[in-house]
Parts: C-alpha cells; structure tokens; sequence
C-alpha cells in the first residue's frame, strides 16, 4: 500500500484529479489540501506559490499507471506525483481500502 500524493497547481486541478482518480479505483479516498511551496527565487530568497495537495491511498503497483494517466491528462501542466509507503494500517481498514480500488 502506499499513500499517493500529487501537487496540483490550482484547486480546479486538484479536483479534477480527485474525482479522475476515485471514479477509475485508482485510490480507495481522497483528501485535498492548501499548502505554500517555497522555492529559491534568482535573489536567493524564499518565494511562495500555492499549490494544492490530493493525498490517496492505493496500491503500489498502480503507481506508474496513474503516473501515466495522469502525465497524458495534463501534457502541458503536470502536477508533482509522488508516493509514501505505508508501513502500518489496520488490517480491517485495510480491507476496506482494498475493496474500493481496482483488482491489480
């Protein structure tokens, strides 16, 4: 299992994704969140950008496939795709999360 996190550009996105993501299995949940993305402007100083975060848990091998799906989806503004393992989850709750998504 694995807890999938992709860095949307603006809500819109964030949103679109989510509900790409749920309506094919490829995650059991969604959750999005407002975050600030801080990186070194040309004067070396820290310069904020919001970005928006959907974090789902999922199989770890349906990563490459929403990495594709996801890169085809949005050729011209891709969105950071990243995954975090998942060393403990309740067994039930990990049934549950199973259930929802997409025989691998």
């Amino acid at each position: 299992m694995m807890l999938l996190n992709v860095v949307s550009h603006s809500a819109e996105q964030a949103r679109e994704i989510a509900i790409y993501l749920l309506d094919r299995k490829l995650i059991a949940q969604a959750t999005i969140g407002e975050k600030k993305l801080y990186e070194l402007n040309e004067q070396h100083e820290l310069e904020g950008s919001k970005k928006f975060v959907i974090k789902g848990i999922s199989k770890a091998l349906l990563f490459d496939t929403i990495n594709k799906k996801i890169r085809k989806k949005y050729p011209e503004l891709m969105p950071t795709v990243f995954a975090e393992p998942l060393i403990y989850i309740d067994s039930e709750q990990n049934e549950t999360f199973l259930e929802r998504i997409v025989k691998v």
